[in-house]
């Protein structure tokens, strides 16, 4: 499998890139950061505080991804 890289950054299978702008307060529901250590996670939790998105979750292990369900 050929390795895809963006700004020299390796993406990983469930990264999304959007040509046009998207609206994440209405959009994002989580963040998944397997390799986020505390200090980053805690970053990520005041950016998202400061933005008044507070309701989206973070996520650290697969095992706690929500199951999408029809």
């Amino acid at each position: 499998m050929e390795s895809i890289e963006y700004m020299g950054m390796p993406l990983m299978g469930h990264e999304l890139l959007f040509i046009a702008r998207i609206l994440l307060e209405d959009y994002l529901i989580g963040i998944f950061c397997p390799r986020c250590n505390n200090k980053e996670l805690k970053q990520i939790e005041k950016l998202l505080k400061k933005n008044k998105m507070e309701h989206v979750k973070l996520f650290t292990k697969s095992k706690y991804l929500p199951k999408i369900t029809q």
